[in-house]
């Protein structure tokens, strides 16, 4: 259905399926394929889609295209549950690849955008952690 009938919106909800199908099979590649041929909308759907394929890339080692794609997710569906995580996500990420700015960016977002969320406690914590990490880097 996803590859016959892929303009349709059925088509397109099948892509997302069988991306979604294929992650969890840990194919990751051919999930990656799938969900980036899924026409993205601003909803949870899209939102999904791009958390995915963030997934996927970090557990490739792709650590900036995946926190890249994090803020995509964060910025696709803005909703207090999902866009916090997500932007938690990205900030990890940042921090794992050693781009401690970007990271102190996703945790500021989460703290000014969606400060009653169960993320911004950590994003707080995240922060000072992220930057104690920069200062010890900027000065070895």
């Amino acid at each position: 259905i996803a590859d016959n009938y892929s303009n349709t919106d059925a088509g397109n909800l099948a892509t997302f399926y069988a991306a979604n199908a294929l992650y969890r099979l840990e194919e990751y590649d051919r999930a990656r394929t799938y969900f980036q041929r899924f026409e993205k909308e601003q909803d949870f759907l899209g939102a999904s889609a791009f958390a995915a394929q963030a997934a996927i890339q970090e557990n490739k080692g792709s650590l900036q295209e995946a926190a890249e794609l994090y803020e995509q997710a964060a910025s696709q569906y803005e909703n207090k549950l999902t866009a916090p995580r997500y932007l938690l996500n990205a900030g990890q990420a940042y921090e794992e690849a050693g781009q401690y700015e970007a990271a102190m960016g996703a945790y500021q977002r989460i703290q000014e955008e969606y400060p009653e969320s169960d993320q911004a406690t950590k994003a707080e914590q995240y922060r000072a952690r992220a930057e104690m990490r920069e200062k010890k880097a900027t000065s070895s």
